[in-house]
């Protein structure tokens, strides 16, 4: 019987989330710390989103198609190329241009591996190899909580360079930790599978289901994502401050871990597919509440649907991808899921600020409710009548 890599993927999970937290959820504070204004920051954390999107598919394809490298062999060139501008980053010139690029290119590369570090999941899941996901998954959100705790205290004392040190930190013990992960042979891909792999354009036709399904979820993202950024200026509407937001965070954080930890013992009851499309239902729920909430409160309660929003979203969609795609697409699979997802928070992103510039808070928390309500209703009728494409293709 083979080893369990549940608690080593755990940890992986765990501390790329942490460099990710340090790294891109902290980005605004680090950039202004810096001597960066708000306008200069906001476009490059957009391009830092955006250019991953369109990265992703094509790394994937090459992982894919290889013969002789690994996914440990890829991610372990993307973490060499983070350290790398990490180091830059702490000797370049505040204010400068130079960090600016160098900060956008570390951003680039730690999405880069969001996909490719799921996607071993799906090796293991191919090649039996004992994982629970949820648990895994789940220590990422776990630190991505925790972290977020600490990582205020560390930037208020300490500085802006004390995030790119936590990250330098967080990002080594994942490479260390990715060492005692499988690798991933060459001969133990499935028999033609690197030469069955199909291009990108081919591959959203082939699998038209799973493609319908995610253009649901890039309307849901926008709402998730916008909601998320700007929940500071939903919670001055209603009176609250900065500290009700990382209350907010915090508990929607732990809610969502809880979940994740247990997915797989929901996943025994329904099929993935059948859990999409009620997670797809929880979010439309969600964003009405978010519109509607009076109260810090009634915030707080919204928030903890995290739960069951994007906490059965994160497992949820690795698993469906699982059932919807080839064993040899199964990396780019992985990378249309993040990409789709991370251009729908950039559209989020930008249509908030838009709204609330030009119209008010309370106009934007109604255009997150309507774009969640139509990505929930695409999402429904999809699963309901269509069926499943999955079939090689080349």
């Amino acid at each position: 019987m083979k080893h369990s890599i549940t608690m080593a993927y755990a940890g992986a999970h765990g501390l790329y989330w942490s460099a990710v937290c340090a790294l891109v959820t902290f980005a605004a504070v680090y950039l202004q710390l810096k001597g960066f204004p708000p306008g200069q920051v906001g476009f490059v954390l957009s391009l830092a989103t955006i250019v991953p999107a369109f990265l992703q598919p094509l790394l994937a394809s090459a992982a894919d198609r290889s013969k002789r490298w690994s996914l440990r062999s890829y991610l372990t060139v993307l973490v060499l190329l983070l350290l790398a501008s990490l180091f830059a980053l702490l000797l370049a010139q505040p204010g400068g241009m130079v960090l600016l690029l160098v900060f956008f290119t570390a951003s680039v590369l730690i999405h880069l591996m969001e996909p490719l570090l799921n996607s071993i999941a799906v090796y293991a899941f191919h090649h039996d190899i004992p994982v629970d996901f949820g648990v895994s998954r789940a220590g990422g959100s776990l630190c991505f909580a925790l972290a977020s705790l600490g990582l205020g205290y560390a930037a208020k004392y300490w500085g802006a360079d004390s995030l790119l040190w936590i990250c330098v930190l967080c990002t080594c013990g994942f490479l260390a930790f990715l060492y005692t992960l499988p690798r991933m042979k060459p001969d133990t891909r499935p028999a033609g599978a690197a030469d069955a792999s199909c291009s990108l354009p081919v591959f959203l036709l082939r699998y038209r289901r799973y493609t319908l399904v995610m253009t649901g979820f890039f309307l849901i993202a926008a709402f998730h994502v916008m909601t998320e950024t700007y929940l500071l200026n939903m919670m001055e509407r209603i009176g609250g401050d900065s500290s009700h937001v990382g209350i907010s965070l915090l508990l929607a954080n732990l809610c969502e871990f809880v979940v994740i930890f247990f997915y797989e013992r929901f996943r025994r009851l329904l099929r993935s597919s059948t859990w999409m499309g009620l997670t797809a239902i929880c979010f439309a729920f969600k964003a009405l509440l978010f519109h509607l909430a009076p109260t810090v409160l009634a915030l707080y309660l919204a928030g903890c649907l995290q739960a069951v929003t994007y906490g059965f979203y994160a497992p949820s969609i690795l698993h469906f991808a699982n059932e919807e795609i080839d064993p040899q697409d199964s990396v780019k699979g992985q990378s249309v899921a993040v990409a789709i997802f991370t251009l729908g928070g950039s559209f989020g992103n930008y249509a908030g600020g838009l709204l609330i510039e030009r119209f008010s808070v309370h106009t934007m928390t109604l255009a997150a409710f309507l774009f969640a309500l139509l990505g929930a209703v695409i999402v429904v009728l999809v699963l309901r009548f269509s069926r499943s494409s999955r079939q090689s293709c080349s």
